[in-house]
């Protein structure tokens, strides 16, 4: 409705639904963290997930971001050749 174009992942044979739940929990963090402190401006990145189906979902492609198995296989692969 917005007339924007938005990327999204496909995934399949995983029930989405609990990632949507936590995404869910951090948008409530992040409002208690604003109403807590207003100035500090801290919060939780979030993205959308839709789960279609037990097995099947969308996920909102987030640009410029790291998995965080990238950054532990990075650090194990820098640990392996320390």
């Amino acid at each position: 409705a917005d007339q924007k174009r938005y990327n999204f992942l496909v995934k399949g044979g995983e029930d989405l639904r609990t990632d949507e739940h936590v995404q869910r929990i951090f948008r409530g963090f992040n409002r208690s963290l604003a109403a807590l402190k207003p100035d500090q401006g801290s919060r939780i990145a979030v993205y959308s997930v839709v789960p279609v189906s037990v097995e099947c979902g969308l996920i909102e492609w987030v640009s410029n971001t790291v998995s965080i198995r990238s950054l532990l296989e990075d650090d194990i692969v820098g640990l392996e050749n320390w």
